[in-house]
């Protein structure tokens, strides 16, 4: 009842499984919270909830690891000789995986665009793009902060800092990172929630595992990622799930709210 297109969703579920099983997870976890769904438009967002502050449309995508030079996911052999022979290690290259969801968020914000234009989606109205990662080999992995942030902000890998002089401790920093490099040299952006061509969408839901996965997760994998920008902000802690991270001014500072079950 709450799918705009029902026998559809149905038939293209048979090619796009995990696609559709996330959007009905979505639905599921809203109406668990508390959410009032309707049936939205055809050939509008996925997911439509009515509050008392307005409407908030969700728009679902589920990116695979993609072909080529840019592929995402999986962790690489490293082989290495040492004089007892030779050793092993295994190391993950995250750049390809937050382009993977770099090129998500640039295709859903050219969607939200189209919704405008067939008057589905209000200027007034909140615009979410929910990320599932789970066709992306080892996406759950998280070195210091989930990729997603390193997607929607400057933000790159962590370096740990030891002061050769004075009484200072060792501390953790992460290096300031714009952009990616693609194989072919060409950049890509990843501070989109610092770019005005992002203000309409309001907040990312991610989550890095497949629906299948067999452990009992009911939403506490989820991780919302306000935009600061946003022209039609998502209310703060409207959806209580797993883990919440906004931009706090002056200073620059990523803050969170974990609800995960201790």
């Amino acid at each position: 009842p709450y799918c705009a297109n029902p026998s559809h969703f149905r038939s293209d579920a048979r090619c796009h499984f995990h696609q559709r099983i996330w959007e009905m997870y979505l639905a599921c976890l809203f109406l668990e919270q508390g959410f009032s769904l309707k049936r939205p438009s055809t050939n509008g967002p996925d997911i439509k909830i009515l509050t008392e502050a307005g409407t908030i449309w969700i728009e679902a995508v589920a990116p695979t690891s993609g072909t080529g030079p840019d592929a995402a996911g999986g962790l690489t052999l490293m082989r290495k000789p040492v004089p007892s022979g030779e050793s092993k290690a295994s190391i993950l290259t995250p750049e390809t995986t937050v382009l993977r969801y770099t090129s998500s968020l640039r295709a859903k914000l050219n969607q939200y665009i189209e919704f405008r234009k067939r008057n589905i989606v209000g200027s007034n109205d909140v615009f979410v793009v929910a990320i599932n990662a789970g066709k992306i080999d080892d996406a759950d992995i998280e070195n210091g902060l989930p990729d997603i942030i390193r997607a929607v902000f400057p933000i790159g890998e962590p370096v740990f800092c030891i002061p050769l002089k004075g009484p200072g401790k060792p501390y953790t920093e992460y290096r300031f990172r714009p952009s990616l490099l693609k194989k072919s040299g060409s950049p890509v952006s990843t501070d989109c929630f610092l770019d005005p061509d992002y203000k309409p969408i309001s907040a990312v839901i991610f989550a890095p595992y497949r629906i299948s996965a067999p452990n009992d997760l009911k939403g506490t994998e989820i991780i919302v990622v306000h935009n600061p920008n946003a022209s039609v902000p998502l209310p703060p802690g409207i959806i209580r799930l797993g883990r919440e991270y906004w931009l706090e001014r002056n200073p620059d500072v990523i803050r969170c709210k974990d609800r995960r079950r201790r």
